[in-house]
């Protein structure tokens, strides 16, 4: 068996550190992403813009010529460069955006199913020929749910990992034991958690939008 060229092991090498250094560039300008355009256009764009940016880091942290030869003046900081980038500030707001994706994702799921449940409002739960996909999206939102750190969501705004918790997840989770057991109860007691919800949400929203670009920036 042929063995390995010199050559081929020191662009194996070579690779492997730049692909290092991707993964620490990729980190960085998430976070500046973030801070720059806000939370919310960060979860839409941000893996994928700052993403690319971190593949090609060398061109943003040297820049290039009109003939595309690198310079030697760096038209962008660096991650050890950037004064602000205080490394427990970072670590926190990496932390709420982790959770608040998860939030997210885990609402949205849920309203997918509501969104199958209002298109026949006339129809008995039972009898909808989407049941399974609506007990499929909400099955999911109670996955993700489970999986949210309440406690890092009550320090981005009190009581929001609680309330997600105890009234939105829970009414998730009777609205799948309603359906599936045929139990009016379980579905009327899903109901009423999710109002509370909905209510509590609605009042503070701007407040923990507000919240939420302070733990993110």
């Amino acid at each position: 068996m042929d063995q390995e060229s010199p050559g081929a092991k020191l662009l194996a090498t070579a690779f492997f550190l730049y692909m290092m250094t991707v993964t620490v560039a990729c980190a960085y300008y998430n976070w500046r992403y973030a801070n720059e355009n806000g939370f919310v256009k960060w979860l839409l764009l941000g893996e994928i813009v700052p993403t690319a940016k971190a593949l090609v880091w060398p061109y943003f942290v040297f820049g290039s010529s009109g003939g595309g030869q690198a310079t030697s003046r760096a038209v962008r900081p660096t991650p050890a460069a950037d004064a602000t980038l205080d490394p427990d500030r970072f670590m926190k707001q990496q932390q709420a955006r982790a959770e608040l994706k998860k939030f997210l994702a885990s609402i949205e799921s849920s309203q997918n199913a509501t969104l199958l449940l209002n298109a026949k409002p006339d129809i008995a739960l039972s009898d909808m020929p989407n049941l399974p996909k609506i007990i499929a999206h909400r099955r999911k939102a109670l996955e993700i749910a489970d999986t949210v750190d309440t406690a890092v969501l009550d320090r981005i705004y009190p009581e929001l990992g609680t309330r997600f918790k105890d009234q939105f997840r829970d009414a998730v989770e009777l609205f799948i034991e309603g359906c599936e057991k045929g139990s009016n109860a379980s579905i009327l007691s899903s109901k009423l958690l999710n109002d509370k919800w909905a209510d509590w949400y609605m009042a503070n929203r701007q407040a923990i939008e507000d919240a939420v670009n302070d733990a993110t920036r």
